[in-house]
Formats: structure tokens, C-alpha cells, sequence
């Protein structure tokens, strides 16, 4: 059995009782989080399917993921539950953003998350697509919502900067791509609708700047060297940590965004949901985006630490 290492404050769930927070944390997967050395090990059977993954010297390199934890259909069951989210129209969304300019608990920005624009936005792509910030600030910084989340076509925020018509100008563009990198946004990620970067659909735009704002980032290189390693056996040694955090967070935010799709029959077919969500199936939307937003607090300290340093 792994040992467990201290996980700071404003920690996930603890997996074994669910009840306090999980300040000790996986050492060999660092996607299990418990408030005990007891809660581990009364959550060992169900932790070991998923930690094996990252220890399965027989896994062959070249999936889309190493390890390819998303894929797999075990979803068929989950269809009949009803959709807890809501989809809103945008200026309501802003009106929900803006109320939250001081530090707030997970649970209340898990509840902002609960709410959708028509095509799947939150309220980060609402205060990108304004231009707003000093909203844009608070959201990352005080509510610590995560700045990868992808709307119903999988286009994250990011992407909304370089191509979002009302973002501003490209100086003010520059800015909220700053403060998106700054929070951990992947500058590698796709669009799903496009199939391009923000730095390409910038360039593309005739934005050079901000192109060159989003690639010259110490995050640019950070991610591209996670990214590398999501299919190397055995994972880097001086990014395991954190390629194994982003592989869970980014697995836990998808299975979220699953469960929050009207049409989420047709959304990534083929989804396996998250380990956490096979055992809680009771949770409610806001429960479930609470602790990815708290996963995602832990992944965040630690990309700014190696981004110091990278």
C-alpha cells in the first residue's frame, strides 16, 4: 500500500469517510486524498483499481492519455438521472460572477458551476467573453474556479480570448490570457469545435501579441513537457506529481461536465466517469463540482511552485 504525504488547506473530500477533508494525500498516484491513515485503508480496494494505472509496468505508450483512465463505457447506467444543472442566459451568469469578489468556500463556487450559459458556458467564459478583468480575477482568485473548463463543445476559456468577438481589444486580450495562464490554464488544449490552440487561432486573428503572450508563458513548456509525459512509462520522475494531479483533475472536470450535459448521451460517448462518482452516484451536480474545484486548489499550488523553477 502507497504511504500518504500532507495535502495543504482547502483539500478534497476525504475518500474513505467523505466527511472531513482529505489533508493526506497518495504518494503514488497523488489522486487519493484522506483525512487518515484508517480512511485509506478502509478505501484500499476501491483506490487500487484507480492507482494501478500509474503503476502498470505492462501499459503500452501511444494512447491519447497515458493512462487512458477516460475511455471505457460504463455510463449506460448513469443516463437516467436527472440533469442537476441549469443553463441560463448569460447576463444572469454575469450577475452570478459578479457577486463573488472576496475568498468564498468550494461549496460556493461549485454552486456558481452548477450554472450554464445555452452552449455550456460558465461564468469564466461569460467574464472572458466581456473583457471584465477585475471579474475575471476574482473568479480565479478568490472563488479558485478552474481555468480549463470547457464549455458543451469543449472549448475552454482560453480559447474564448483569442476568438471571442466582445474580449476587448488585443492589449486587453493580453491581460485575461495572463491571468488564465497565471491560474494554471493549459495553453496546449484544443478547441473542440476547431481542433486549434489559442496561440494558433491568435496568430491566425493577426494577434502576434497575444500569441506570443500565451508561448512564451513559463506554463507554455511546463505543460508541453506534462503533456509529453502523460504517455511515457515510467512517468519523469520531476513532473510525476504533477502530470498525475492534471491527468486526475482534467478526468474529474469531464465527468462533471458529463453529468451537467442536456445532451450528454451524444457528449463524449464513451466516457468513463470518474472513480469518485461511481461511488458517490447520490451527489448532486454542486457536491460533485465541489471537490474538482478543491483538486483543482491542489493542482494550482503546485503548477505555480514548478513554474517558478521550470
Amino acid at each position: 500500500m502507497a504511504d500518504i504525504e500532507p495535502e495543504p488547506t482547502f483539500a478534497p473530500k476525504c475518500e474513505g469517510c467523505y466527511a472531513k477533508d482529505g489533508t493526506l494525500q497518495c504518494t503514488q498516484c497523488h489522486a487519493g486524498y484522506y483525512c487518515s491513515k484508517e480512511c485509506q485503508i478502509m478505501d484500499r480496494g476501491l483506490h487500487k483499481q484507480e492507482c494501478q494505472h500509474w503503476k502498470d509496468s505492462k501499459w503500452k505508450p501511444g494512447l491519447l492519455v497515458r493512462p487512458n483512465q477516460w475511455s471505457g463505457i460504463n455510463t449506460g447506467w448513469l443516463l437516467r438521472e436527472p440533469v442537476h444543472g441549469t443553463c441560463v442566459p448569460l447576463t444572469e451568469l454575469m450577475a452570478l460572477a459578479r457577486a463573488e469578489r472576496k475568498p468564498v468556500p468550494a461549496a460556493r463556487t461549485a454552486e456558481l458551476l452548477t450554472a450554464r450559459g445555452p452552449y455550456g458556458e460558465n461564468v469564466l467564459h461569460a467574464a472572458v467573453a466581456s473583457g471584465d478583468v477585475v471579474l475575471l480575477l476574482g473568479l480565479l482568485t478568490a472563488c479558485h474556479v478552474p481555468p480549463d473548463l470547457g464549455d458543451f463543445r469543449s472549448n475552454p476559456p482560453l480559447y474564448y480570448v483569442a476568438t471571442h468577438p466582445d474580449a476587448g481589444d488585443e492589449d486587453q486580450r493580453c491581460k485575461i490570457a495572463a491571468l488564465l495562464l497565471a491560474a494554471g490554464a493549459d495553453p496546449h488544449r484544443r478547441s473542440g469545435t476547431t481542433d486549434t490552440t489559442a496561440a494558433d487561432a491568435a496568430r491566425s486573428s493577426g494577434m502576434h501579441q497575444l500569441s506570443a503572450v500565451i508561448t512564451t508563458h513559463p506554463g507554455f513548456k511546463l505543460f508541453r513537457r506534462v503533456r509529453d509525459q502523460l504517455n511515457a512509462v515510467p512517468v519523469a520522475e520531476d513532473v510525476r506529481k504533477l502530470v498525475h494531479k492534471f491527468s486526475d483533475c482534467h478526468w474529474l472536470q469531464n465527468s462533471c461536465l458529463w453529468f451537467q450535459c442536456p445532451n450528454r448521451a451524444m457528449l463524449m460517448q464513451g466516457l468513463k466517469v470518474h472513480p469518485i462518482h461511481e461511488q458517490t452516484p447520490e451527489q448532486t451536480q454542486a457536491q460533485r463540482w465541489e471537490d474538482a474545484v478543491r483538486r483543482h486548489a491542489s493542482f494550482q499550488r503546485l503548477f505555480a511552485k514548478m513554474c517558478e523553477v521550470f
